[in-house]
């Protein structure tokens, strides 16, 4: 009897969930640091998912220069007025600061978060990421969370609730 085993191709780009859009800011960035020193400025515009990783064809922000990355290592989604990391199941894992993203769970950012591929402050991983620009202009910007636990996709629009009738006058 002969079994067949489904894997996954490794030739195959990761897809982005149904909710991605494109940002909705135009100037958002995202800034690739070595140390202090910003190597590069990337616009994140027009797309529904930013993929990083050293492979041309699976990746769209392609990191060459860091054997710490994997060739699908993790992607932004963005969605509205938000930015999401997903962790690509990579060997060495993403950063958000010093907290390691759940590989498959999308990860909320706040601007200024700085993303690591790889394991942050360690010899040979030196490839980070911080977003820039996250809010648009004008909006308030939202304090990240202590802990915040990891994000769900974003939820399906509420139905508007009818309002209550008003009470009845108390007799007199």
């Amino acid at each position: 009897q002969k079994r067949t085993l489904l894997t996954r191709r490794r030739d195959m780009a990761w897809q982005p969930p149904p909710w991605a859009t494109a940002p909705a800011n135009p100037q958002l960035v995202l800034e690739e640091t070595r140390g202090d020193e910003v190597i590069r400025s990337r616009p994140l515009t027009k797309a529904r998912c930013f993929i990083f990783g050293r492979q041309p064809g699976l990746a769209n922000v392609l990191v060459t220069d860091d054997d710490a990355v994997s060739r699908q290592h993790a992607a932004l989604v963005p969605s509205k007025d938000s930015l999401y990391v997903y962790d690509l199941k990579s060997f060495r894992g993403t950063f958000i600061g010093r907290t390691r993203v759940e590989p498959g769970k999308p990860q909320k950012l706040f601007d200024g978060a700085e993303l690591s591929l790889g394991p942050p402050g360690t010899a040979g991983t030196a490839t980070r990421f911080v977003v820039r620009n996250l809010q648009l202009p004008n909006a308030p910007a939202e304090a990240p969370a202590a802990a915040e636990p990891a994000a769900a996709a974003p939820a399906a629009p509420v139905a508007p609730v009818a309002p209550s009738p008003a009470p009845a006058p108390a007799p007199a």
